[in-house]
């Protein structure tokens, strides 16, 4: 989907190709609201007579304090009856969506049989309010996930911080080293993910001694 920064105008250009003999049409376009079909603004509305052939049409759809969100572009051609000859529908984006994730906390040692914590922040740094899902995941190394959380955060405002936490039950889990990922997803997005390492296993480093 493409995305436009507010107050940036919005290019469209129209293609229209007439293969069968001339015909009187009436070619429009419109944008619409995602979602509701509500009439954002109206941007052309004109009568080709004895259309045949091609046709392009070039305009420009100036934003202006249009609110951040999804919209759409309708065009469509009519006969003269007012019966719809065909359509074609675009999707496009006002304002940029983005979130950063950050600070994961995880121990780098843990007893087992303990809770143990882990959390990370997120921001919402773009201009648009989203409903994110946050997801953390513990995976023993080169294993299978033994734990994960997945959230829901709805109607994350611009400039929102998000605080995830959960708590891993370790009682089940075997001596080992362990892994830690947090990331977001959103908007069929998702942010790099942050990795943690986790272990329960004492290790003993002994110094190596040149002679």
């Amino acid at each position: 989907m493409d995305a436009y920064q507010e107050g940036n105008p919005v290019p469209v250009n129209l293609w229209i190709n007439r293969s069968g003999p001339p015909e009187d049409v009436t070619v429009s376009v419109g944008v619409y609201r995602l979602g509701s079909y509500e009439l954002v603004d109206g941007l052309l509305l004109e009568v080709l007579e004895g259309l045949t052939g091609l046709a392009t049409f070039s305009t420009v759809w100036d934003i202006g304090k249009t609110e951040p969100g999804d919209y759409y572009i309708i065009a469509e051609l009519r006969d003269s009856q007012g019966n719809l000859l065909d359509d074609q529908t675009l999707p496009f984006q006002i304002g940029q969506v983005s979130i950063e994730a950050r600070n994961l906390v995880a121990p780098l040692f843990f007893q087992s049989s303990k809770l143990v914590e882990i959390g990370f922040d997120f921001e919402n740094t773009g201009t648009q309010i989203i409903t994110p899902t946050a997801v953390i995941q513990v995976s023993m190394l080169g294993g299978s996930i033994v734990h994960e959380l997945v959230q829901e955060i709805p109607s994350l405002p611009p400039g929102g911080i998000a605080h995830i936490v959960t708590q891993w039950n370790t009682t089940n889990a075997s001596l080992g080293d362990y892994k830690a990922v947090a990331y977001v997803q959103y908007e069929g997005q998702i942010t790099p993910p942050l990795i943690g390492y986790l272990t329960n296993q004492l290790k003993l480093y002994l110094p190596v001694i040149l002679r």
